[in-house]
């Protein structure tokens, strides 16, 4: 895997910002920005931060314009998930996707610089499919099956709880021959799934126009047996249909 590159996939529109004290309790209500044009970052000179051990918390892109009942202590908010099932249905690249990142130290003063970097709530499948049967094969279709439908703010050590739902398929019509198809999915994470919810992609197509194949395959590495698919990051799976 590699970072995302950050120039077209992680641009911030919209900030929430919140602070919890070392009691995990959270001080006062969020403070929220907007940004007519997408950045990639920022500086917040108007947040007066309360000294002490405190956790500070950001969240970029989420609902902008809309009322969100945050929790008021920080174990909820740890727990907290945000619906992504809409991915399953957007088209092309997907700009501004939810972004979060904190920090959690103590303040000394009420103007201390603190540097937060914000991680996209999502990870990127680059997918390519190239066919090396000696048949023909023809009208292809593609799908990704038990897929999260919701992300955890907080980073999670797994997402097994986390109820899963399949993509919508896409169909290829035509010969599928010795150019590679190209596809890019931008799921939420799957962090260490159980082996019934592990993250697959389905392939079907007619073989010698009289036969419909299909394989189902496991994203991750079985090479080492991790089949978590982490936030933030870019996957690319190169599969050779024979």
């Amino acid at each position: 895997t590699s970072p995302m590159q950050p120039e077209y996939e992680n641009q911030i529109t919209h900030l929430r910002i919140l602070q919890f004290d070392s009691e995990g309790i959270r001080i006062g209500n969020e403070l929220t920005k907007t940004f007519p044009v997408g950045l990639l970052s920022t500086t917040i000179d108007d947040l007066e931060l309360e000294v002490g051990t405190k956790t500070l918390c950001v969240i970029g892109n989420l609902k902008k314009g809309e009322t969100i009942d945050w929790p008021d202590n920080l174990p909820a908010f740890r727990k907290w998930t945000e619906d992504m099932s809409w991915l399953k249905t957007v088209g092309g690249t997907p700009k501004n996707l939810y972004l979060f990142g904190y920090y959690e130290g103590n303040i000394t003063a009420a103007t201390q610089d603190v540097n937060i970097v914000l991680g996209r709530l999502a990870c990127r499948l680059n997918i390519i499919v190239k066919n090396y049967t000696s048949g023909t094969l023809k009208d292809v279709k593609m799908q990704l099956l038990n897929v999260p439908e919701r992300t955890r703010l907080f980073p999670p050590s797994t997402t097994s709880d986390i109820n899963q739902s399949d993509y919508d398929a896409e169909q290829i019509d035509g010969a599928f021959t010795t150019t590679p198809i190209y596809r890019y999915y931008y799921i939420p994470e799957n962090v260490n799934p159980e082996e019934t919810k592990r993250t697959q992609l389905q392939i079907a197509a007619i073989r010698n126009n009289s036969v419909t194949v299909t394989r189902t395959i496991d994203l991750g590495r079985p090479d080492i047996g991790d089949y978590s698919l982490d936030r933030n990051n870019n996957y690319t799976f190169t599969f050779i249909l024979k």
